[in-house]
């Protein structure tokens, strides 16, 4: 690549961030956006903003960044609960010490997994024990697979069913009945320890017939897909499965073009007609430049859509095993298109700069930063750390990928002791990886007998198991017993999947107990409401002035 037209696409780029950020440094201030920018804040604090112009609002202010790097983890870990820290850890891992040998990349790589997996796993069992009320006991979700369901299969019992007896073959025969219709349902526990051995036991000899598996909470549950019959998510999976390689293999044909607009000559030579337009230096390096990166990351939009819809179609229980799966794809994806075509398309010298930065294929997983997590976005459910072994498998990977990278290049520089010690790098690595599987792994995909029993021993002692009970049939439920209304409805749109709250702020928080006369959540602390009550008292002295000389 050209100078040149290095130059202008960091020209180009320097320039749209810096007029990214003071728009929305200016947006944010504004009185009608509080609700898109601060509505975990708003919905927290129960606040209400007085509008009133202010000069500072029209102008951009980088404070915010300070104050977003300025949050420790265990203030994030407070707020926005662990599935935001593990978020976070992505982007977070201190790699500081890259430019230095691949050796202390790799040893700084694996000691931060360690520690962070222990970390995670220890605030795993510390979100268990300090869970609230609205967490509640975690029942069992029992399919049997049969056929589907319908909306009024959904039935509460507040006593024991006896199958046996002759009162509750006479009274519910037809919900015996209705129950053979019925793809999935929810079974409760009087304790935690028995929900978990519950989950973990084989019912029947046929594994197909009768699945058993922990139920998410309350609004992590995916109601339209409870109905779907055990039998059929195996085929859903392979379904999605193929669709998801075919849309991989389609998506080459945007990747081969940006790749063409990097050759002049190739690109000429296809269409003549261009000849008059390429010879001019600013679009020459306008194409060769910024041109590709716009166009692929334009295609690439469109993948996190079409996998979010892929995973939907498995059939998955809970909205957080369909972001993980959708989370799988979109890595699966972008090691795929986005690194080995780009890098197998051209040649390995001019795309050394792929080459060199594997370790960005973890940060494709998705964007975020402390302050969308600590003012936007609202918590809809806890998975417990759900995505960390996303996180630590994708990690090892690229590691990988990075020695074997630098083996080949030792290679061809003839230099057998180098790529000698990174073989045995490599081996390090993949034994590294093999003793975190077998320590942590374990940790996040069950839970501890002991930690279920040490917490229902708490709750019994405390008189917390009662309420707890007397909460779990309004919890699971879709619709209410009485009025036919959903309790739980579902969320069609990205946003409110996200937990965004920008607009139930305004209805759900104008109740009695609304502050009144709050500044802009951005600006410093200034009394408005002292203001406007001054402003009144002049209006009224005057009036009464000018009342009083037209009198005389």
């Amino acid at each position: 690549m050209k100078i040149s037209a290095l130059l202008t696409s960091a020209g180009i780029n320097i320039g749209l961030c810096v007029l990214l950020l003071s728009l929305y440094s200016i947006l944010r201030k504004q009185p009608g956006n509080v609700n898109v920018y601060f509505g975990r804040r708003l919905a927290q604090e129960h606040s209400r903003l007085r509008e009133s112009f202010i000069l500072e609002r029209l102008v951009p202010s980088p404070s915010w960044i300070v104050k977003a790097l300025q949050y420790k983890e265990e203030e994030i870990l407070a707020i926005a609960g662990l599935d935001a820290v593990v978020f976070l850890r992505i982007l977070v891992f201190r790699l500081w010490v890259h430019c230095v040998a691949l050796y202390i990349i790799s040893c700084a790589a694996c000691i931060l997994l360690y520690l962070s997996g222990a970390k995670k796993a220890c605030k795993k069992f510390g979100h268990l024990t300090d869970t609230v009320m609205d967490r509640r006991c975690r029942p069992a979700i029992y399919r049997c697979g049969l056929c589907g369901g319908s909306t009024t299969s959904f039935q509460l019992y507040q006593n024991e069913f006896e199958p046996n007896s002759e009162k509750t073959d006479r009274n519910n025969s037809n919900l015996i009945a209705s129950e053979e219709e019925c793809a999935s349902a929810f079974v409760f526990f009087k304790t935690r320890y028995a929900a978990i051995v519950a989950s973990q036991v084989l019912q029947t000899s046929n594994p197909m017939i009768w699945v058993t598996d922990l139920a998410p909470e309350p609004d992590d549950v995916y109601w339209s897909n409870l109905w779907l019959p055990y039998k059929q998510l195996w085929i859903r999976r392979i379904a999605t499965l193929l669709a998801s390689i075919v849309f991989m293999f389609l998506f080459l044909i945007p990747v081969t073009f940006v790749q063409g607009l990097s050759q002049l000559d190739q690109l000429q030579q296809r269409f003549p007609f261009l000849k008059g337009i390429l010879k001019k230096t600013f679009v020459t390096q306008l194409v060769t430049g910024y041109l590709p990166s716009v166009i692929l990351q334009l295609f690439l939009y469109t993948v996190p859509p079409m996998m979010m819809l892929f995973s939907a179609l498995e059939g998955p229980m809970s909205h957080s095993l369909r972001k993980k799966s959708a989370c799988l794809k979109v890595l699966y994806f972008t090691i795929w298109n986005v690194f080995f075509v780009n890098v197998l398309s051209g040649s390995v010298i001019s795309q050394l700069n792929v080459i060199s930065s594997p370790k960005e294929i973890p940060t494709q997983l998705a964007r975020a930063v402390p302050r969308q997590i600590i003012n936007v976005y609202c918590s809809r459910y806890e998975t417990g750390g759900l995505m960390w072994p996303i996180v630590h498998n994708t990690t090892v990977f690229s590691l990988l990928l990075t020695q074997i990278i630098a083996v080949g290049v030792f290679g061809l520089k003839e230099s057998p002791v180098s790529a000698i010690f990174t073989i045995l790098l490599v081996i390090f690595t993949l034994l590294f990886n093999e003793y975190c599987r077998q320590r942590f792994h374990p940790l996040f995909k069950s839970y501890s007998a002991q930690d279920f029993i040490d917490k229902d021993r708490e709750d019994e002692q405390s008189g917390k198991m009662e309420e707890i009970h007397q909460q779990l049939h309004s919890a699971y439920c879709q619709f209410s017993p009485h009025t036919g209304d959903m309790c739980h409805p579902e969320t069609e749109g990205e946003g409110e999947e996200e937990g965004q709250c920008s607009t139930e702020v305004n209805d759900r928080n104008r109740s009695q107990d609304m502050k009144d006369g709050l500044s802009h959540p951005t600006l410093s602390g200034l009394p408005v409401a002292k203001l406007q009550r001054a402003v009144k008292s002049l209006s009224l002295i005057i009036a009464l002035q000018n009342k009083s000389s037209t009198n005389v």
